[in-house]
């Protein structure tokens, strides 16, 4: 059996969902109008984002504990839903679409602000999603 099978449902969309904060970070870290440290030398926000990790870690150490889980999901998808207003789709757009000097890869791509706008957008539908995964599933 592929070790993939061995998840629930909601458990499997809880790594769809931490892949798809994983390609956010990523994001960030080639926006480097909205970065921090490690990458730079400043202690900002998003040096303390990388916390979402740990937290990730305990839905998984969690696994019997099915309402510890439950909460720890619920707080993973209200912190990605503030996230849209702290760190506007906006300025993500922008700053792939109209701002080279503003991005690693000095890029002026439309495509790539809209595919940040969409993960900015599906990070945390995906986020309540497993919230509610794990509500009708008792955090299995």
């Amino acid at each position: 059996m592929p070790a993939f099978a061995r998840f629930s449902p909601a458990e499997r969309l809880a790594l769809v969902t931490t892949a798809l904060a994983l390609v956010h970070h990523i994001d960030h870290v080639l926006r480097v109008d909205n970065n921090g440290w490690p990458f730079w030398s400043d202690v900002t926000p998003f040096t303390y984002s990388f916390l979402v990790y740990a937290v990730i870690a305990v839905v998984w150490v969690a696994r019997g504990w099915p309402r510890l889980r439950v909460g720890v999901a619920a707080m993973l998808a209200s912190a990605t839903l503030a996230h849209v207003w702290l760190d506007t789709p906006a300025v993500q757009y922008t700053t792939w679409a109209a701002r080279p000097e503003a991005n690693w890869l000095a890029a002026s791509s439309p495509i790539l602000g809209a595919g940040a706008v969409l993960l900015t957008f599906l990070v945390p539908l995906a986020a309540v999603a497993v919230f509610v995964a794990f509500v009708r599933n008792r955090g299995v």
